[in-house]
């Protein structure tokens, strides 16, 4: 976690209640992932399985996670599988929702949320905060959100403020269509850019997807509006973390107040440059607090050397 340079960590002041929406809001422009022919068909086929009540039935699922901030968390609708019985028995994660309950203010905080696979996070953080959006690659995994979230929309009180997109996020010099990859098998949450966890090699499938920005989507889609005080982006990408985190430091140096930051870095770190943690040292050093180990310890960032921040991000 990072903690944005000029303010306070966010957090609950006790209260259940989501002040209401302005009454004027832009609609977000929306992602297109211009997937090949493979993508696309992964997505026609699981999109099409969704559709079928019989072959994919609709479940209802609790968060049942300790919820110090006093929201009412609801249960969901989600398309039927049993890892959601994970979230259930609140095994999957435990660290993610305390730092969702620390760190995102009810009603305030805007949450950007990629890579949300097939939903677990966006429908938690979703339900409290001011608007969330959610950003997924692998195709299946997006057919999947995407039916999810829409279960939700009419079917809630809060599913209105979530929303979900197909698209990944690279640095600027990557913009483009890119080649992502499934580890183990797509939509199983390990797709990324790079080497993926479970990589198969020349086994596993690929498939193109268009990349953007996140100072783009930020601008140009989302509408997303400076300061950036109260916004709170989740950063999983599965191996491209040592590429794209330093290219924030370009976008955000100028800014008095700068988004909290919760990323994850995956052990495929340990094939990242000296150049790339040279990179991430000088973005995080725009922050005045970074917390690693799960929120567990603050790093030192001024003191600390690039050469030592790899054994850190754990």
């Amino acid at each position: 976690i990072t903690n944005s340079k000029g303010t306070t960590t966010g957090g609950s002041d006790g209260t259940s209640s989501i002040p209401s929406p302005p009454a004027l809001l832009l609609t977000p422009r929306q992602l297109e992932p211009d997937w090949d022919s493979t993508g696309s068909e992964l997505y026609r086929k699981r999109a099409h399985l969704l559709s079928s009540p019989a072959a994919s039935p609709i479940q209802n699922v609790s968060f049942n996670y300790p919820n110090p901030i006093g929201v009412d968390i609801q249960p969901i609708f989600v398309s039927h599988d049993r890892w959601w019985n994970q979230i259930e028995h609140s095994s999957w994660e435990r660290g993610t929702f305390r730092i969702f309950n620390k760190y995102i203010t009810p009603g305030n905080t805007t949450v950007v949320d990629f890579g949300t696979w097939i939903g677990p996070t966006l429908l938690y953080h979703g339900q409290f905060s001011k608007r969330s959006y959610g950003i997924e690659a692998d195709p299946v995994a997006f057919a999947t959100v995407r039916h999810n979230v829409r279960l939700n929309e009419n079917a809630t009180s809060w599913g209105g403020r979530t929303s979900v997109d197909s698209g990944c996020v690279s640095r600027p010099e990557d913009v483009g269509i890119l080649t992502m990859r499934a580890g183990k098998a797509p939509g199983a949450s390990m797709s990324g850019l790079g080497k993926v966890a479970q990589d198969r090699g020349a086994r596993s499938m690929t498939w193109k997807v268009r990349c953007y920005t996140l100072q783009d989507i930020f601008e140009n889609y989302w509408r997303i509006p400076k300061p950036y005080e109260d916004v709170f982006v989740k950063i999983d990408v599965e191996s491209y973390e040592c590429k794209l985190i330093p290219s924030f430091y370009d976008w955000l140096k100028e800014e008095r107040f700068l988004p909290k930051m919760f990323i994850s870095f995956h052990p495929q770190i340990e094939a990242c440059i000296e150049e790339e943690f040279e990179g991430v040292l000088r973005f995080l050093r725009l922050y005045d607090h970074v917390r690693v180990g799960n929120d567990s310890r603050e790093l030192n960032v001024t003191e600390i050397e690039a050469t030592n921040l790899r054994s850190q991000m754990h």
